[in-house]
């Protein structure tokens, strides 16, 4: 356990140095949350800023040296402000987002989103210029949530995603394809699988989801890993079952190696809170194997309680107890860039042991 707080802390990801974590920590008895550097090795933290708090994370912008994240501005509007550190000022960047996701490029130099005003084109922002380009293909106006946004590490390719489909930006064709997540035929009669949560692998090759079928709410979650060069899809799902039916992964983190995932599913349900155990689950054979065994997790929303420090010899994860949050540290030991193509996926199922 590295850090302690009187409500609850979120991991939006480590910093490239490998030392530093940015973190969110809810302030007590409010809707707001504080965005923080978090130096895992000296205990200091460093004020980026305060917001609402919101679903969607806040990011490092390295080109910038700064912290870009969505708030609730005055108007009730979601807005995007960036900052610059504790003593510069914050401002607002975009003003009419149609929710709190949006996604950055790799070198922290672009931003993609939605507005209120066009809501089935994202737009791109360059910080450098600084200007705005709405994309040329439109995506399905959304049923319920905003789309996600998840860029490809060599920037060429963005995931929009929701309960309205999976779709692939391939930005120098200017083009959108829609990705089919498939459903194993004992699923089918909830509904069509789409996913809630993605995470390229560092390497770029595979595209990891949590996913689930049917409308929301999520009645349950599974892994789905898709092969951008092969095209094969696996759908992963732990053998235990909370509930006849229902099983959850509920997080996951990619190793720097891009050949294993970390996952948390879930193991127990105990007085209406889901327990979760900690697996690494090795990409190419399915493979998995649950580490400490013994450690039982609770935590925050999808993304906010594993990350994989750059050189993979530790693990950042969110431990917190009934009565305070904690942050805790795993130590251990964790190919070629590729570029993805749009694929029609073959799918295939393994159960997490």
């Amino acid at each position: 356990m590295v850090l302690t707080h009187t409500s609850a802390i979120g991991i939006a990801g480590w910093l490239p140095d490998g030392q530093r974590l940015l973190i969110t920590r809810l302030i007590p008895g409010q809707p707001r949350e504080y965005i923080e550097i978090f130096n895992t090795r000296t205990g200091e933290l460093q004020r980026y800023g305060e917001r609402h708090s919101l679903p969607g994370k806040p990011v490092w912008l390295a080109a910038h040296q700064a912290v870009a994240f969505a708030d609730v501005g005055p108007d009730k509007q979601v807005v995007l402000r960036i900052s610059r550190g504790e003593t510069a000022t914050v401002e607002t960047t975009i003003s009419d987002l149609t929710g709190s996701f949006w996604g950055v490029s790799p070198d922290g130099r672009q931003l993609a989103f939605f507005t209120q005003a066009s809501q089935d084109r994202p737009e791109v922002f360059d910080l450098a210029q600084p200007q705005r380009a709405t994309l040329p293909a439109a995506l399905p106006l959304m049923r319920w949530s905003p789309y996600r946004i998840s860029w490809h590490p060599q920037g060429h390719q963005i995931a929009f995603y929701n309960e309205t489909g999976f779709y692939l930006a391939d930005l120098p064709l200017g083009r959108i394809c829609k990705v089919d997540l498939g459903v194993e035929e004992s699923e089918a009669r909830y509904g069509k699988r789409w996913a809630f949560y993605a995470q390229w692998a560092p390497s770029g090759r595979y595209l990891s989801m949590l996913t689930t079928i049917g409308d929301p709410p999520v009645k349950f979650s599974g892994l789905t890993i898709l092969d951008t060069i092969t095209g094969e899809l696996h759908h992963v799902h732990p053998k235990q079952y909370i509930e006849p039916g229902q099983y959850y992964v509920m997080d996951m983190a990619w190793a720097p190696n891009s050949q294993i995932i970390a996952v948390q599913a879930a193991v127990e349900l105990r007085e209406r809170v889901l327990y979760a155990g900690l697996y690494l689950v090795e990409v190419a054979t399915g493979r998995d194997m649950r580490v400490l065994p013994e450690a039982l997790f609770t935590g925050g929303d999808a993304g906010w309680n594993l990350a994989w420090s750059p050189n993979g010899q530790r693990m950042a994860v969110n431990c917190p107890t009934a009565n305070e949050g904690r942050l805790c540290m795993i130590m251990g030991k964790s190919g070629a860039a590729v570029r993805p193509l749009c694929v029609a996926p073959q799918r295939a199922t393994l159960p997490l042991r």
